[in-house]
């Protein structure tokens, strides 16, 4: 588990609990807001550092987007706890 994270808007605070993701999420920084978890790539660049969203669950909400060969494949996936696998879906976007 790493540390918590704290932002500061002006009287405002937000805190999230960042962590390394695991089964989909592997080699991930996965960032937790509440019952919304951000699973990020660190990608090093000439710039610096940057956080890449590669996927995003809110409750039993998943989805996750990578780009390959100039195209947007994203996978989605809803599901309840007591009703199970709602739908699920992918493809790509070019």
């Amino acid at each position: 588990m790493l540390p918590f994270l704290t932002r500061r808007f002006a009287e405002k605070e937000l805190t999230s609990d960042l962590r390394q993701g695991d089964g989909a999420a592997y080699r991930l920084l996965c960032e937790c807001f509440g019952p919304f978890e951000f699973d990020h790539a660190l990608v090093a660049d000439p710039q610096g550092l940057r956080l890449i969203l590669r996927r995003w669950t809110v409750f039993a909400f998943h989805s996750h987007v990578t780009a390959e060969e100039g195209l947007y494949r994203f996978f989605v996936e809803i599901s309840h706890p007591l009703t199970g696998l709602i739908v699920r879906y992918q493809g790509w976007l070019a």
